[in-house]
């Protein structure tokens, strides 16, 4: 699916419907076409108020594996804001592909829903400036070491 010149990231699919996530896209107007089985709809049109062109929100993770072992594995995160707008707080999510677990979590505060794992921060670390990062936050994980296929900071998608 796009929107304009980004493609969202469909997350639910049914006969009659779709659930996306949209990109950070500018306000002003967007085509919008959906591709199914090499087959594409024609465009249909939307105005997009409130996007980000760029600016706004924005942000990059970095999910490095630093060390692995046959039951489990650690990894560093860092967050970067990538817009141009500081953050004051921050909830990052994403999903493993598989059966990992969180043991033991620094810098943020941790749940887990079956594969799902959203961490927000602490009282102390929660202020990332426009342009700036965290990079002290890490984890010890349970099972096969694995690199989630997306995050979420605050409800966009990063990079």
């Amino acid at each position: 699916m796009t929107f304009g010149s980004g493609t969202a990231l469909v997350s639910a699919a049914t006969a009659t419907s779709l659930q996306v996530t949209v990109p950070n896209i500018a306000s002003g107007a967007v085509n919008v076409t959906v591709s199914v089985a090499g087959k594409t709809s024609n465009a249909l049109g939307f105005t997009v108020t409130g996007g980000t062109g760029g600016g706004g929100s924005g942000c990059h993770i970095t999910y490095t594996i630093t060390n692995s072992w046959s039951t489990g594995f650690q990894t560093a995160i860092t967050i970067a804001n990538t817009g141009t707008t500081p953050l004051t707080s921050w909830n990052l999510v994403w999903t493993f592909p598989g059966s990992q677990t969180i043991a033991n979590l620094w810098n943020g505060a941790v749940t887990q829903t079956g594969a799902t794992v959203s961490v927000t921060n602490l009282s102390y670390n929660g202020n990332i400036p426009a342009g700036g990062s965290y990079a002290l936050m890490g984890f010890v994980g349970n099972g096969a070491a694995a690199v989630p296929a997306s995050f979420t900071l605050n409800g966009t998608r990063c990079q």
